[in-house]
């Protein structure tokens, strides 16, 4: 008899834990919606799975140690649900990492090194030329430094 009520308490302690789990899953905000948000030292897994929550995002760590690492991350005050993604990006790219869309998942990775060796192509440079004779115009690049390009 004593057996069955400990095997019965045990099966009400699982279901009433499988109940507050449900209850605690996730649900995404509305855009509007402003939140404020503290995470100090945090696995950014942790945060990972928050920001895809609220966002309804899907993401995924290119190597498992990604996910591991600690981040501080905290909002000065509320902030709108849309402005996750910008400021999420902003916080990954602070600690070295990048976030890519690749199909239906945003996949956070290490950032490549970036060296001041790499010369600038135009490429690099913003799209709008600021002409400064008939024959030259100038365009800012990324890296700051100024490239002339003789207009055609």
């Amino acid at each position: 008899m004593l057996n069955l009520l400990k095997f019965l308490l045990c099966v009400c302690v699982c279901v009433s834990m499988n109940a507050d789990a449900r209850a605690a899953s996730c649900k995404p905000l509305p855009a509007d919606q402003e939140v404020e948000f503290d995470f100090n030292e945090a696995p950014l897994r942790d945060i990972a799975r928050w920001v895809s929550c609220v966002r309804e995002m899907n993401l995924m760590f290119q190597t498992s140690e990604i996910g591991q690492q600690r981040v501080t991350w905290i909002s000065s005050g509320p902030i709108k649900v849309r402005s996750l993604k910008k400021r999420f990006r902003a916080m990954l790219s602070s600690n070295g990492l990048r976030m890519e869309k690749n199909g239906a998942y945003y996949v956070i990775a290490r950032r490549p090194p970036r060296t001041m060796d790499t010369p600038n192509h135009l490429s690099e440079c913003f799209p709008f030329p600021i002409r400064t004779s008939r024959r030259m115009e100038v365009r800012e690049c990324r890296t700051y430094r100024v490239i002339f390009v003789a207009s055609g």
